[in-house]
């Protein structure tokens, strides 16, 4: 028979278990507490008699109460479409353009199109739209495409390259080096040429040898000047927007082996009101604008010299590393070929303007090409007019 041994202080039995000279208490738990532990017990039979929750083979008991957490979720979507119905027959009926208009209407289309596109589109083109090496930004003004709503939209549905649309945007770039169209020296004086378009060239020798080769092999496709054709989707060569990289290695490589980057159709996975909700997402994304403390310093600046008060001088922010040190550049326009009714912050309808009454601006980069005022003529840049002239200058 094991006797058992009591705490003189306590009168509580001990455990035998002895450390360092202190012996362990056995104390019972408290009543209260057994209490509790029993109805725990009890409640935990019950809920799994009334409620779903012993695993069967292949399913599980549904409970005497026949309650289902999937089917009180699928009633909760029901009502939400309920509710979202009349906006999406207002889409499925209307045009993107009437879509844009209806204020109500454009802010549900933004916020569904914001869901498809965190479920379809991060993976290529990062969360923030930003993209990053073989997808493109979706938060400026270059596209490949065209940029308009329905432009975006036939992108969008067919896709680029993607062999199963019969109606994909297509876009072949030879592989000059590859199908042994251009020798290496040709293609090295050509990627000089193109650097030089951007002014980025350390080659002049090489630049004015490839400025021919690129004449006979590039330009019909990106233009004598490297603007680029987006009924091709061939890209401005001329800006900081470089889908692949603007170093001369990149651009050898690109001119040697071409590239050809493919984007599904999303058309065959998603309904075209989705389509829809996706091209008002992205085409609202925001533009780089240039802060009020840049614009008045600059502003300031251009009063004080005169020689900047005859033109038109636009204040633009590289997305480089000059950014990061907050180097920003000036550049001044010729606006001989524009309207005389130019403000001084802004021209009103350049050749190039559609129809309306915002105020546009000339691109530094294009005097014949408009843009709308506040953005950007190159989409790598933070634009703003700032004063009108004639003459066209450079300023870094």
């Amino acid at each position: 028979m094991t006797r058992t041994e009591r705490d003189p202080v306590s009168g509580t039995e001990t455990t035998g278990h002895v450390w360092d000279g202190i012996k362990e208490l056995n104390t019972p738990l408290p009543r209260w507490w057994i209490w509790t532990f029993y109805v725990t017990i009890i409640w935990a039979v019950g809920y799994c008699i009334a409620y779903p929750a012993v695993p069967l083979i292949n399913s599980v008991t549904n409970g005497v109460l026949g309650y289902s957490s999937r089917a009180e979720v699928a009633v909760e979507l029901t009502k939400a479409k309920a509710a979202q119905q009349k906006f999406r027959d207002k889409i499925a009926k209307l045009s993107l353009a009437e879509i844009r208009k209806d204020k109500d209407l454009f802010q549900f289309a933004v916020a569904g199109g914001r869901s498809a596109y965190a479920v379809n589109c991060v993976q290529c083109h990062g969360s923030g739209a930003v993209g990053s090496t073989g997808y493109p930004n979706l938060n400026d003004d270059e596209w490949l495409w065209g940029g308009n709503l329905e432009q975006i939209a036939i992108t969008i549905a067919h896709g680029i390259r993607f062999d199963e649309d019969e109606d994909t945007r297509i876009s072949e770039m030879p592989a000059f080096g590859s199908d042994e169209i251009l020798t290496s020296p040709q293609i090295n004086d050509t990627a000089e040429y193109v650097l030089s378009l951007s002014g980025k060239s350390t080659d002049g020798i090489a630049a004015r040898n490839g400025k021919t080769l690129y004449g006979e092999n590039c330009a019909p496709c990106h233009s004598e000047t490297g603007a680029g054709n987006r009924e091709l989707g061939a890209p401005s060569l001329r800006d900081a927007i470089w889908l692949y990289g603007s170093d001369k290695k990149t651009i050898v490589e690109t001119i040697s082996k071409s590239r050809k980057g493919v984007m599904p159709a999303w058309g065959q996975r998603l309904d075209p009101l989705t389509i829809k909700q996706l091209a008002v997402y992205v085409h609202k994304r925001p533009r780089p604008r240039i802060s009020p403390l840049d614009r008045a310093f600059w502003v300031s600046l251009a009063r004080l010299w005169p020689q900047w008060r005859s033109t038109l001088v636009v204040v633009h922010r590289d997305r480089d590393p000059l950014a990061s040190q907050g180097l920003p550049r000036l550049l001044a326009m010729d606006l001989e070929a524009w309207p005389r009714s130019a403000s001084n912050l802004g021209v009103d309808r350049g050749p190039d303007c559609p129809n309306g009454d915002r105020k546009w601006m000339a691109s530094a980069e294009d005097p014949g090409r408009a843009v709308k005022a506040g953005s950007s003529p190159r989409p790598d840049y933070d634009v703003e007019v700032l004063a009108q002239g004639r003459s066209w200058q450079r300023f870094t």
